[in-house]
C-alpha cells in the first residue's frame, strides 16, 4: 500500500491549522517575524528535499504547511496597505499571478525533470524569497 497521500493531507490540515491561528490572532505580524516564517518555510522546504527519512519530511510537511497561511495574509495585508485605491485589482491579480507563476515553475521543473529537481528548485526558490525578503527589510530599516 502506498502512503504517498500523508504528506499533503499534513500539509492541508497544518495550513488550515495556520489559517486557524491567524483568525485567532487577529493582527498583522511584524516584519521580523514574517522573516522567521520564510527561514522556517526554506528550512522545511529543504527538509522534504533532503527525503531523508520519512518522519523528517511529515515533520517537515508540517512546518511548510503551517507557515504558509502566515505569510500569505502578512502579504496580502502589506499590498492593502500600498496599494492605491484605484489599482487595488490590479495589485492583487498580480499577487494571484505570481503565485501561479511559482506553480507553475514546479509543474514545469516536475514534468521535465525529477521529483529530487523539483524539490531543489523549489528550495532555491524559497532561499531566494526568504533572501529577497530579508533585503527588502534591510533596506527599510535603514531609510
Amino acid at each position: 500500500m502506498c502512503f504517498g497521500f500523508i504528506f499533503p493531507v499534513a500539509l492541508c490540515i497544518s495550513s488550515v491549522a495556520g489559517g486557524v491561528w491567524v483568525t485567532i490572532r487577529n493582527r498583522k505580524p511584524a516584519p521580523h517575524v514574517v522573516i522567521i516564517y520564510l527561514a522556517v518555510t526554506s528550512l522545511g522546504a529543504g527538509l522534504v528535499a533532503w527525503n531523508h527519512a520519512a518522519a523528517i519530511t511529515l515533520g517537515a510537511s508540517l512546518l511548510v504547511g503551517f507557515c504558509l497561511p502566515l505569510m500569505a495574509t502578512y502579504f496580502q495585508l502589506v499590498l492593502d496597505e500600498l496599494a492605491p485605491p484605484n489599482r487595488r485589482a490590479e495589485v492583487f491579480a498580480m499577487l494571484r499571478n505570481a503565485n501561479s507563476i511559482g506553480i507553475i515553475t514546479i509543474s514545469l521543473t516536475l514534468t521535465f525533470w525529477s521529483l529530487a529537481v523539483a524539490l531543489t528548485v523549489g528550495v532555491i526558490l524559497m532561499l531566494i524569497a526568504t533572501l529577497a525578503v530579508i533585503g527588502a527589510q534591510v533596506r527599510g530599516t535603514k531609510r
